[in-house]
């Protein structure tokens, strides 16, 4: 899988630090900073947490550049639905809204056009409050839905799917970060995203969460089903302006993480993978037979589940256009999730299903 890394662009920094880091919305990009992008995949274990840590990445090697920057929002096409936007960033046909202000930097969400249809992630993301110093955190959720279906079997009128994305961050550690662009003084970021589902049961007229034996009877899981963990390594050096590396990682770390990592300025850098959500399109929506799915990463899966959390249908799908076949899918609602290729939920979309 590709992933973001360093490129040369800057003198070594030292690495003496006698002092905690602190990081406030100056030390961040402004209107016309500049992305620069290079691109590797390796493992690379996040290092430890507390303070004057050293984290090594000089591990990485750069394979590829791409370059992107920061402009006002004020012409983009769905401005209006994310009110705050003061910094936005352009790529092809898909407009990113952030909000950085002297205390708070959020990621609001993004809007997309694929084949002439708009799709709007509407997020109200906060990565960091200001001032930002070891031991901050931020929450929040990143999706929520709940939907319900009448069944009537064995005793229960309806079933109610819950199921919801969230995060929570907390600022962990500081000391130097040592990458192939130089070294930098650094704040680190553990970041863990949560996936749950949770069914209720309608009976007698009453909603309440599904006894056991129904739960084993319908075959359903519920509680967390998904986790992932991300540390992020943000600089606070006037050439640095953002993340300076991140660290994805699974359930567990295993030896298998891939590094991100921002180069450094002037021009400055950007981390732009993962946590900006990866372009994903479904359409059309009620469907009756073929659910085409635009995809911008490079493979993942696609699942259609029903409202018991069941698979209806699903599909290896890779960059570009998919086509899911739903022809022999019962009408009704379905939760379409969309993995990347870690296994990792990037998008989650309810899907009418018409006969």
């Amino acid at each position: 899988m590709k992933k973001l890394i360093t490129t040369t662009l800057s003198i070594v920094l030292g690495l003496a630090m006698n002092a905690q880091i602190t990081i406030n919305s100056n030390n961040l990009f402004d209107i016309g900073d500049v992305i620069i992008q290079s691109y590797d995949s390796l493992a690379q274990d996040p290092g430890a947490s507390g303070g004057s840590q050293t984290w090594d990445l000089t591990g990485m090697v750069s394979t590829g550049i791409d370059t992107m920057m920061f402009t006002s929002p004020a012409s983009f096409p769905g401005i209006s639905l994310f009110p705050g936007a003061n910094i936005g960033i352009e790529d092809d046909s898909s407009w990113i809204f952030i909000k950085k202000t002297a205390t708070e930097f959020t990621f609001l969400g993004s809007y997309d056009i694929f084949n002439g249809q708009a799709d709007t992630s509407l997020l109200n993301w906060t990565w960091l409050n200001f001032p930002a110093t070891l031991g901050g955190t931020t929450q929040g959720t990143l999706f929520s839905d709940s939907q319900a279906d009448s069944l009537g079997i064995l005793g229960v009128d309806s079933f109610r799917f819950n199921t919801q994305t969230s995060y929570q961050s907390e600022i962990d550690g500081w000391g130097v970060v040592k990458t192939p662009a130089g070294n930098w003084d650094a704040l680190r970021q553990k970041v863990d995203y949560n996936t749950s589902i949770y069914i209720d049961a309608k009976v007698g007229g009453v909603w309440a969460p599904m006894s056991a034996g129904l739960l084993v009877a319908f075959g359903i899981d519920t509680g967390v089903v998904n986790t992932s963990t991300s540390y992020r390594y943000w600089g606070n050096d006037a050439n640095a302006k953002f993340i300076v590396a991140t660290a994805d990682t699974g359930d567990t770390f295993d030896g298998n993480t891939y590094l991100d990592v921002a180069p450094s300025g002037p021009p400055t850098g950007i981390y732009m993978t993962n946590e900006i959500p990866v372009e994903v399109s479904a359409y059309p929506n009620p469907v009756v037979r073929n659910l085409n799915i635009d995809l911008g990463t490079n493979s993942g899966k696609a699942i259609l589940r029903n409202i018991l959390g069941q698979n209806a249908a699903e599909k290896i799908i890779y960059r570009g256009n998919n086509l899911l076949d739903v022809s022999k899918v019962n009408a009704g609602t379905y939760l379409l999730e969309i993995q990347n290729e870690n296994g990792k939920v990037i998008k989650t979309e309810k899907i009418e299903v018409n006969k």
